[in-house]
């Protein structure tokens, strides 16, 4: 396969897997953006402690000028066209017009004419392509976000409509715009309104250590791609077919890793940058080997795009109703949005309902456990903590497995994962029944790590206190 691998830019006697498109453009876009990203938050800082007013004139500002500096004035008119659309929308104070704005948006996204498409690429090349492409759509939910809490206002509150430069700061903020993750419009006043702890010595070395930090899983993500050839792999369906049964679960493992990296390095780095002028932004995933319930993965994995779907999707259709079938029905049209916004293809169509069935089956498990006859086998023969553990990591491992299948088809062809799915599944007892053992005793320990989390959390809150 031509030009998918090159040499190491590390000097390193490995080749590089460049087949990665996501990968290549977020490391090009912090390569070509590093300077700006860094004096983004000093110039913030000294902003909020001389004139705090002015701190959302300055992140729009600055950030407009960023987008026209690295992408060019034009895509910064867009982004500026966009963000007046959705202001002018939420004066009307109506959720079904904001929608129906973001739903326009999109499709016309994804139904632009191939022409006008190509157009855009040849002019500002693949990597300012694909920025501006994921920026247009983050500022659609920015934009969602921003429009919905406006026509949630009392008509007393919303008279003068929404704050014009606190909006475009949302809309603009320089360390998610591209990178992520997403935060919600009410939790972005929140922080900016906060105030700033004094500046002192050891705020300097935890902003130094999460920097620091963002840097390991840098190199690590690119370690991976000179040492874990997952992406290149992913193009190659015959190579993947003749894997041996240990090699296609260590590929299977490499592919969720890969993702993983990525994810804890964008959303860890832009995290770093916000913190280090005091704005708290929505955390990376937690460990993907820790998140066994399908619901905890789809909770904490990408927990900005998770709190976003609950304000603005799930609670306005679910409310206050309790049961369980309005939960699945919610989490049936919380990923139908997903599916939506990831282009409503083959392997997102795959990935959402696999998705949804691990939800509907925990959900369904905790409404069995209330039935009597349930209630009765668990008193006769589950009468200790030890063996409600087991039983749950017993019942936990298969949900895990469906779970994992679900996250694979998000990461590669289509038939790239039919081959992982049908040879781990299909495989019994080999790999199947050893795949089983080793989620099993993930979900087995999972209740002392939580225990642990706990504990930690509540020494950090006395330390702080």
């Amino acid at each position: 396969m031509r030009g998918a691998f090159r040499p190491s830019p590390y000097g390193l006697q490995r080749r590089q897997d460049a087949t990665s498109f996501g990968w290549q453009v977020e490391r090009s876009f912090v390569v070509a953006s590093w300077k700006w990203l860094l004096l983004h938050p000093v110039l913030a800082r000294a902003t909020a402690y001389a004139a705090p007013s002015i701190l959302p004139l300055f992140y729009a500002g600055y950030s407009v000028i960023f987008v026209a500096s690295l992408l060019g004035v034009e895509v910064a008119i867009i982004f500026l066209a966009q963000h007046a659309l959705f202001f002018i929308v939420a004066r009307f104070r109506s959720p079904a017009l904001c929608y129906a704005t973001g739903l326009l948006l999109l499709l016309l996204k994804f139904s632009a004419p191939r022409d006008f498409m190509q157009q855009l690429y040849f002019r500002y090349g693949a990597i300012g392509y694909m920025v501006t492409m994921a920026c247009f759509q983050w500022n659609l939910l920015r934009g969602l976000s921003f429009s919905l809490e406006t026509s949630r206002q009392t008509p007393k509150q919303s008279e003068a409509g929404p704050p014009y430069w606190r909006t475009l700061a949302y809309f603009f903020y320089l360390p998610p715009l591209y990178l992520g993750p997403m935060q919600n419009y009410c939790d972005f006043e929140t922080q900016v309104d906060k105030g700033r702890p004094d500046f002192k010595p050891q705020e300097v070395m935890a902003i130094v250590g999460r920097l620091a930090r963002s840097g390991v899983h840098f190199v690590l993500v690119e370690a991976f791609t000179h040492y874990f050839y997952s992406s290149a792999m992913s193009k190659l369906l015959g190579t993947v077919e003749a894997l041996d049964t240990a090699s296609l679960l260590g590929y299977g493992l490499a592919l969720n890793f890969f993702f993983y990296l990525r994810y804890v390095f964008c959303y860890g780095f832009a995290g770093a940058l916000a913190s280090a002028e005091g704005i708290a932004l929505p955390p990376h995933s937690k460990c993907i080997t820790r998140l066994t319930r399908c619901t905890d993965f789809w909770r904490y994995f990408d927990r900005g795009m998770h709190l976003w779907i609950r304000r603005y999707v799930y609670d306005p259709l679910v409310r206050d109703r309790k049961g369980a079938a309005w939960m699945l029905f919610g989490a049936a049209f919380a990923f139908a949005f997903s599916w939506l916004w990831h282009g409503m293809d083959r392997v997102a169509t795959v990935w959402s309902v696999l998705s949804v069935l691990g939800i509907a089956a925990e959900v369904l498990v905790a409404e069995a456990r209330k039935l009597r006859p349930v209630k009765d086998f668990e008193e006769r023969y589950l009468t200790t903590p030890e063996r409600l553990r087991v039983a749950g990591a017993v019942l936990g491992s298969p949900n895990y497995l469906l779970t994992i299948c679900a996250c694979i088809f998000h990461l590669a062809d289509y038939d790239i994962c039919i081959i992982l799915c049908k040879r781990i599944l299909l495989g019994f007892p080999f790999p199947l029944v050893p795949v089983l053992v080793v989620l099993y005793t993930a979900c087995y320990v999972q209740p002392d790590i939580v225990k642990w989390e706990t504990s930690t959390r509540l020494v950090q809150k006395e330390h702080a206190s």
